[in-house]
């Protein structure tokens, strides 16, 4: 997945979509500049703070389901898909 041209070259007069703040968000450590850049966008603009606390909502709701077991009925159905999917 590519970030766009006009974010590479830290161009947020217009707010960037859901999906390239969700990029920008996930690879702040290989990308300091552009994750600097958007930061000074945010601070200012409530769309995209509106989109970056979903985000985060999301992303906490999904830490919270990951870290719970899964049941035994869940793994068996995870394994009889596992066996109908062809390898690669």
């Amino acid at each position: 997945m590519k970030i766009p041209n006009r974010l590479r070259r830290l161009d947020f007069s217009s707010c960037p979509d859901q999906e390239s703040i969700e990029k920008i968000l996930l690879r702040a450590r290989k990308n300091p500049v552009v994750y600097r850049a958007f930061e000074q966008h945010m601070l200012t603009c409530s769309h995209c703070q509106s989109v970056v606390k979903r985000l985060q909502a999301f992303y906490e709701i999904l830490e919270t389901e990951i870290a719970k077991p899964a049941s035994p009925k869940v793994v068996r159905f995870a394994q009889s898909l596992k066996k109908r999917v062809k390898p690669e």
